[in-house]
């Protein structure tokens, strides 16, 4: 993967976002909009004491805890007897969390706001149950400014001086991130072409569209990449991974990617800068995003983040990994009250060359998708980034944990290309770094992987 370049001035004027950020003409009369946008900016370069920062997200945590009280009938009763003009940032710990489940079974008496006073709806799944996923204008346009800043100084440096043009690919599920990502495009002035992939909407298709824009930048799934670089192979005629074409590749979603698979897609692509692109998911607008350098800044001017030892629910001493815990700062339809997000991340102070003062968030995987193996647990990252250091090229793999004479086994199912130095090494190498009996399964290259599945989780099965 090349390294990011140094900028000029010309090219950090042109992708500064936040001094032409695409927003709808209804804010334009709203005073909450410029004073969000100077914050974003003064935060963003640290220009902000301490002290104005924490009297500016208490402002908007008492103000999004009006909103809830006074709009939502589960707030009157979840959050209980709270008074938000006497409420302090210490006073955030004592309240209860919400979650996904509170979102799926209570449906709109969360809604703070009507739906009809502006702002964009989605209803979605990526795993086969719709789900609302409502936003505000405002949330839009907070979603948006921090995915802007960060792509900005991405495209700026890795890009340039090619005049970039964006390609989106996106399965079902991933509606609402697509969406910021091309309201982002719009901030930046840049040319960008959406795709959905589907079992109607094939990769060929995708391919033609990359060809016939001249994208230069992908941002899709993982899985996504994969099967587009395979299928531009079998094409006989590959025209993206072969002609230098693409400098950016951004990976969309929530699920953390092993930087080993970053580095198989980078040298697939021609040895192109290779990013997971964002934080944000169905039920939450964008919470992080990756600068030029490969760091995930989080947005902290519309969240306020907790990190909750995985063990003990309580606090995580900084800079550890714990779950990410969510409230907005935001005002929208839906806020989020101690959102338990169930993926395990953690924060650190920025150094960043990029100048993004705001932390930078490690995704360590989901709490869903643990795998306890011979008792250890994994994250799906931590096997992944083992397997794929082992195979020899972009590949399909399913893990599938079963017992044998009272052991965990792990059988991996990989295509036959891709296993390197033969079987017996990979599963002896495994077996030793995993503590327990790996074995690999040879299949065939699937036809369609995008079929299959859309969802790097749903590669696990445990038979135990």
């Amino acid at each position: 993967m090349t390294a990011p370049s140094r900028l000029e001035s010309s090219q950090q004027r042109r992708f500064s976002p936040l001094q032409d950020v695409w927003f709808p003409s209804t804010l334009l009369k709203q005073g909450t909009l410029a004073e969000y946008l100077e914050f974003a900016e003064s935060l963003r370069t640290r220009s902000i004491s301490e002290e104005d920062w924490d009297r500016y997200r208490l402002r908007r945590l008492r103000e999004m805890l009006e909103q809830a009280l006074s709009g939502s009938s589960f707030y009157r009763t979840h959050l209980g007897e709270i008074s938000p003009h006497n409420f302090r940032l210490e006073d955030l710990a004592k309240l209860p969390f919400t979650n996904k489940p509170y979102l799926n079974g209570h449906g709109k008496t969360m809604y703070a706001q009507p739906f009809s006073t502006g702002g964009v709806y989605f209803a979605t799944s990526d795993r086969g149950e719709p789900e609302a996923a409502p936003r505000s204008w405002l949330e839009s346009v907070a979603a948006a400014t921090n995915m802007a800043t960060n792509l900005g100084d991405a495209i700026a440096r890795n890009v340039l001086p090619h005049e970039p043009v964006a390609a989106l690919l996106f399965s079902p599920g991933l509606d609402g991130l697509a969406e910021t990502f091309a309201d982002a495009w719009r901030s930046l002035g840049v040319a960008h072409a959406r795709c959905w992939l589907s079992h109607e909407t094939g990769l060929n298709r995708a391919r033609e569209m990359i060809e016939h824009t001249g994208a230069n930048i992908i941002v899709a799934s993982t899985t996504a990449l994969a099967d587009l670089w395979v299928a531009d192979r079998a094409s006989g005629r590959p025209t993206i991974t072969k002609s230098g074409q693409i400098r950016l590749l951004l990976v969309a979603g929530r699920e953390a990617t092993c930087s080993s698979l970053l580095q198989q897609l980078s040298e697939a692509y021609g040895d192109v800068a290779c990013f997971s692109g964002a934080y944000g998911g169905i039920e939450m607008p964008v919470a992080g995003s990756t600068c030029g350098f490969g760091n995930k800044h989080i947005a902290k001017q519309n969240f306020i983040a907790e990190i909750l030892d995985v063990a003990t629910g309580r606090m995580a001493a900084p800079g550890s990994p714990g779950e990410l815990v969510l409230t907005s700062l935001v005002p929208g339809v839906r806020p989020l009250v101690r959102y338990r997000t169930g993926d395990v991340v953690s924060l650190r102070p920025s150094d960043c060359l990029c100048e993004n003062k705001a932390d930078v968030m490690i995704n360590h995987g989901r709490l869903a998708d643990m795998i306890f193996f011979n008792g250890k647990r994994w994250f799906l990252r931590d096997i992944e980034e083992r397997i794929v250091t082992s195979t020899r090229s972009l590949c399909d793999f399913r893990l599938f944990v079963t017992k044998q004479d009272a052991k965990d086994v792990l059988l991996i199912e990989v295509e036959q290309h891709a296993i390197d130095g033969g079987v017996q090494a990979n599963e002896a190498q495994l077996t030793m770094q995993l503590g327990g009996a790996v074995r690999f399964v040879r299949k065939a290259a699937p036809a369609h992987i995008l079929a299959g599945h859309h969802s790097r989780p749903a590669r696990v099965e445990d038979r135990r």
